[in-house]
């Protein structure tokens, strides 16, 4: 979205578009309506604007929460790991085996 000034003289309000993948301008005209639908195009950028600032603002902070639970995922891991291993289980091929007591008769 431009103003645009001719030799002439007076300005002139033209829109950007997108035709067959190829940015092209619009006239839109000149005078009291060019200035509204610049305003109106103005406010529609700020508000596409604050639209991607408060989808960006969303996703940091699921990546700090996520950060966070992988965190405490990680704790609790190692606490299991831990309980386990203090109660007789050992890993045995990413699986938890109960260490020397054979339930087998001899």
């Amino acid at each position: 979205m431009s103003w645009d000034k001719k030799a002439r003289g007076g300005k002139y309000y033209y829109r950007s578009r997108r035709v067959a993948g190829k940015a092209v301008k619009v006239y839109v005209g000149r005078g009291p309506a060019a200035e509204l639908a610049a305003r109106l195009d103005e406010r529609e950028r700020q508000n596409r604007q604050a639209g991607r600032a408060a989808r960006l603002a969303g996703r940091t902070q699921l990546a700090v929460a996520d950060l966070a639970f992988a965190d405490a995922r990680a704790l609790v891991d190692l606490l299991v790991q831990a309980t386990l291993v203090l109660s007789g289980f050992h890993l045995h091929r990413n699986e938890w085996r109960r260490r020397g007591h054979s339930t087998q008769g001899s």
